[in-house]
């Protein structure tokens, strides 16, 4: 039985990453790595009777520029499946010109002792771009997303949880002309939490963000190739310390949460 949750997770994780390699004519994969980003996040819910719940989340990138939210909210449809609208606003010290919203539906539910989550999501988001001489005007662009969870509570003592998290996301922007890989992004994060009490917890997180690319070839003077066209992955680290708060917690059936909301 221990072993179910793992293969059922790791169907979802690893199709995704087969399906990275649909570029057969092209060279052997180069990645690069970026520098390791640092965060500071704090995640807050609201629950209400039915089971549905507001949420909100503050990030602070610690070694470089960046500040984000995210507001959402998700209703709950049955007991096990959810339907959720979000909204990353543009904010001071993140980026002025850019906004998104998401759509999304996921599904929770358990193998034994472990909790499942996938989540499928729709994102719009808006760029401004400023043309010199001329009218600025608004792009927009779709990306389409797949998320796959998996979680335990351990219990330490009469009130205390230990919550290990492993988490995969695999994203598609449908823009061919700039983005012709199959999947063109993807994050996988594994996450423990302490809950001290069931209503908040002190986590860190660790996970890997890469970008799919297509770099263009490279040629001399006389028209040689250097460096033929390639696909190039871009990796970055994330790292970060979470403060999680769970408000107004229902009783009974809102505890079996997954309390690992992938915003």
């Amino acid at each position: 039985m221990c072993f179910k949750p793992f293969a059922a997770f790791a169907v979802v994780v690893l199709l995704p990453i087969t399906m990275i390699q649909a570029q057969p004519n092209l060279p052997l994969v180069r990645s690069w790595a970026e520098k390791p980003v640092f965060f500071a996040t704090a995640n807050a819910e609201h629950y209400q009777k039915s089971g549905s719940f507001l949420y909100a989340q503050v990030q602070q990138a610690l070694n470089q520029q960046g500040f984000s939210a995210v507001l959402g909210y998700e209703q709950r449809l049955t007991r096990h499946w959810f339907a959720g609208i979000s909204v990353i606003p543009s904010l001071l010290g993140n980026d002025l010109n850019r906004f998104s919203y998401s759509l999304n539906g996921s599904h929770t539910g358990r193998i034994g002792k472990w909790q499942l989550l996938k989540q499928a999501s729709y994102t719009l988001q808006s760029d401004l771009v400023r043309l010199i001489g001329a009218p600025s005007r608004r792009d927009y662009y779709h990306a389409f997303g797949l998320t796959a969870g998996i979680a335990r509570n351990f219990s330490i003592g009469t009130q205390s949880i230990l919550r290990p998290v492993v988490s995969y996301q695999a994203n598609i922007f449908p823009r061919s002309d700039i983005y012709p890989r199959t999947i063109d992004q993807t994050r996988a994060q594994a996450e423990l939490a302490w809950f001290p009490k069931e209503n908040y917890s002190i986590g860190v997180f660790f996970a890997q963000s890469t970008g799919y690319f297509i770099a263009l070839g490279r040629f001399d003077a006389n028209g040689n190739v250097i460096e033929p066209e390639r696909r190039l992955n871009l990796n970055t680290a994330l790292i970060g310390l979470r403060l999680h708060l769970l408000l107004n917690l229902q009783p009974i059936e809102n505890r079996e949460q997954m309390r690992m909301l992938l915003y």
